[in-house]
């Protein structure tokens, strides 16, 4: 693999000199992506369904690069994809082939069965989750369940690094990743003087997801006041971590010099106390690991540490026949342009017996390409490989063509942003290049559940303000340090030398958002952000209006903005009358308490702005205010799919949240405030509302932008969220892209602002007053 990446690279730079033959790398890949997508989630033979398809993008992408004109890539191709689809048919795209049904039609039908691809909404994972909404499976073979788990550990380690500051380090590890389904990295950091973190790197673009026996390491420098030097690994989700060869060394002029080594060949086998497992609760016992010495199989000299997940990796479930009702029959096929110049002819049904599909595909053939495809390198499967830039915009454009919910929201040639996507990945330099890359092209999905994160995205850091458009005005909305000059209320004239409205379009690009509110929320947060300890220079107003100019530095995390975004009261008590609630911080646990003070209130309002945490824990405070049973039971709809391109959709999985009246009923005067900051969970809570009349809706509309998240999990490090649901409104009239709109319609203001009002609620406050009165 080692030689074709580098022939890969040999492939690029010519291209950046030869304009022809970059139009025709794109178009090679786009007729890759295409077939690759068709094949691994439509092709229904038993070798396609077995291979690592994401070393097969890898392998592929770089494959068809090379191709000089239609033939060549035909040809490519064919290597390809024979392997793993026999009858497959590629040709170019004027013939005139038909199909060849008694092709795949075995001499005898006995004990033959249907196999074919069912998707229910499309799984982005390498298994299927029992928990899981979405699932992909073959009618009449069986299919494996994980136990899906968001549980994660770590093993912490340090060593004292007083004596090294300011010298260069070097971590070491050896390990791999053996049964479930999760990942493992490693990970070096050190602690400074004052408590706070100074150098950190982990492994995030190279994840251990395979039992190969794989070398890490990681490479920094202790800071000046540096204390200790940390390192450890973390498993995430289930599986066996195998770890050996952990050593720390440290280079004293021109040699290295070890500080720390441990092959645990000295420990005692069996469980080892002495192993700090961090998960979700410091301090107490971790729930769903745990850490032990075991000697090697092969090797009783050779010793391992092992963290091992207690749940189960996975279950084979039995006599599976179907996820629904459809499923395509043999003799079904699909005929699809790919580009190139080339078309394919495909079968989407096969025969098959216990053991095999029909037709076997030539023995010798797969078990190359399988072999080939296991000499995919880690090394090559990280964000500064063009391969592997390539390969992630294949895969990724293939899950949401096939099985995003809301391209008729998005309105987008999907197939033209993949080719200005490859177009984009030729020219960047390396992974933070990428990220912009992956982040432009979803944000064309027109989804605010669609984000982009990296691993090792520095990006992450704000300044100590917030700031809002009030009166086509960037108004500094939050001061959180107090010995800033600036002050809530002043207006920003230029950024970074750039007028605001310049400074956010640049920005905008890469958000994907529903509606105008919903971008113009995101934006808010996202231009402030930059690398820690960068510096955002302002020009801005006082309340004088007169000029000035200060110089902020990025030092807090979006914890300490959300922390700082979510402070206020959860209860209050306005008056006598009146109430308030926060929905989106409040603890159902807590509502149950006050019901009796909630039954003698005049008026209630509920907030849910800032609902940045699922909260549904308060689901119940809904059943208090309903006079009926909810009926609406078809508004969360996940795709029945047996056709590419989500054409003929065979139905839907529906569902509602079936809630019922519950007593007390309470009467008060109920009104609930919202604006664009309201998405997802915070959408349905006030559909629910709105549809059943329940409230007066005070504030400005909702971000547009509902349905379960979904994560596709990309080589490098990146992963991508995105709505996996179609949600509508209660009605079933579109809910993506309109969201709910208030009954009330409020404008901040910047003389609201400066005297620290919170407008939206003093006209809920004026609301209820009217109905008291």
């Amino acid at each position: 693999m080692k030689k074709a990446v580098l022939s890969l690279v040999f492939v690029f730079a010519f291209v950046l000199s030869n304009a022809q033959s970059r139009q025709q790398i794109i178009a090679n890949e786009t007729a890759f992506a295409k077939l690759y997508g068709y094949v691994k989630y439509f092709y229904p033979g038993d070798e396609a369904a077995s291979i690592n398809w994401d070393n097969f993008a890898i392998y592929g992408a770089e494959k068809v690069a090379g191709c000089a004109n239609k033939e060549a890539l035909k040809h490519t191709l064919h290597q390809l994809f024979d392997p793993i689809a026999p009858t497959l048919q590629l040709v170019d795209s004027n013939e005139n082939i038909v199909f060849n049904k008694q092709s795949i039609i075995p001499p005898s039908l006995n004990g033959y069965k249907t196999i074919a691809w069912q998707h229910v909404g499309g799984q982005t994972r390498a298994l299927n989750y029992e928990e899981d909404p979405f699932r992909s499976a073959r009618t009449n073979r069986p299919i494996y369940l994980a136990e899906y788990s968001e549980n994660r550990v770590s093993a912490p380690n340090w060593v004292d690094a007083v004596a090294y500051r300011n010298k260069k380090f070097v971590v070491k590890v050896r390990a791999k990743l053996v049964g479930g389904s999760g990942f493992a990295l490693f990970y070096a950091n050190v602690d400074l003087a004052d408590k706070t973190g100074g150098f950190f790197k982990n492994t995030a673009d190279n994840l251990l997801t395979t039992s190969d026996l794989t070398d890490f390491e990681i490479r920094g420098e202790v800071d000046s006041t540096g204390m200790h030097i940390g390192f450890g690994s973390m498993l995430s989700g289930s599986g066996e971590l195998w770890i050996d060869n952990l050593s720390v060394d440290v280079q004293e002029g021109n040699t290295w010099k070890n500080i720390y080594k441990n092959d645990f060949n000295a420990d005692t086998t069996g469980l080892k106390s002495s192993v700090v497992l961090r998960g979700m609760s410091p301090g107490k016992p971790n729930t769903y690991y745990r850490a032990y010495i075991t000697e090697d199989p092969n090797n009783a000299r050779e010793k391992w540490l092992v963290i091992k997940s207690k749940q189960a990796s996975k279950q084979k479930v039995q006599n599976h026949t179907n996820s629904f009702k459809a499923y395509p029959k043999v003799g079904e096929y699909i005929t699809k342009n790919i580009g190139g110049g080339l078309k394919i002819i495909m079968p989407i049904a096969l025969y098959g017996t216990s053991n095999n599909t029909y037709p076997i595909p030539d023995a010798a053939k797969f078990d190359e390409l399988k072999s080939d495809l296991n000499a995919v390198s880690s090394q090559v499967k990280t964000a500064d490989s063009l391969t592997t830039r390539l390969a992630n915009l294949v895969i990724t454009w293939n899950v949401f063509q096939h099985f995003f919910p809301y391209f008729d929201v998005a309105k987008t040639d999907w197939t033209h942003d993949l080719r200005d996507a490859f177009a984009n990945a030729l020219d960047d330099k390396d992974g933070n290049d990428f990220l912009k890359t992956l982040r432009k092209f979803t944000a064309k999905l027109k989804d605010e559940h669609t984000r982009v994160f990296w691993g090792k995205d520095q990006n992450a850091y704000l300044p100590a303000i917030n700031w809002e458009w009030i009166e086509n005005k960037l108004v500094v909305t939050k001061v959180l340090d107090k010995s800033l000059p600036i002050t809530k209320g002043d207006i920003i004239t230029a950024i970074d030398n750039q007028t605001p409205k310049a400074y956010f379009e640049n920005i905008e690009q890469f958000i994907s958002a529903a509606t105008p509110g919903g971008l113009t929320d995101r934006a808010q947060t996202e231009t402030l952000l930059g690398g820690k300890g960068t510096s955002l220079q302002l020009s801005y107003l006082n309340h004088d209006n007169m000029p000035a100019q200060v110089s902020l530095i990025r030092k807090l995390t979006n914890g300490d903005n959300n922390k700082a975004q979510s402070e206020g009261d959860s209860v209050k008590q306005i008056d006598t009358n009146i109430i308030y609630l926060n929905i989106a911080t409040v603890s159902g646990k807590t509502i149950n308490k006050l019901l009796p003070q909630l039954k003698k209130s005049k008026a209630i309002i509920c907030d849910l702005r800032n609902a940045m945490f699922d909260n549904w824990t308060t689901n119940h405070f809904i059943e208090y205010l309903l006079t009926k049973k909810d009926t609406a039971a078809h508004w969360a709809q996940t795709a029945h799919i047996i056709y590419p391109d989500q054409e003929n959709i065979s139905g839907y999985f529906t569902e509602g949240f079936d809630l019922v009246p519950a007593k007390p009923h309470l009467n008060a005067k109920i009104i609930f405030l919202v604006d664009a900051t309201a998405y997802s969970w915070a959408e349905s809570y006030i559909s629910i509302i709105a549809h059943y009349k329940l409230a007066t809706i005070v504030g400005q509309p909702t971000a547009g932008t509902n349905g379960d998240v979904k994560t596709l999990s990309l080589s490098g490090g990146y992963q991508i969220m995105f709505s996996g649901v179609k949600i509508t409104q209660l009605d079933l009239s579109p809910h993506q892209g309109v969201g709910t709109k208030p009954d009330v319609y409020i404008a901040k203001t910047i003389k609201g602002i400066r005297e620290g009002r919170d407008e939206f609620l003093e006209k809920a406050i004026e609301i209820a007053n009217r109905v008291i009165e």
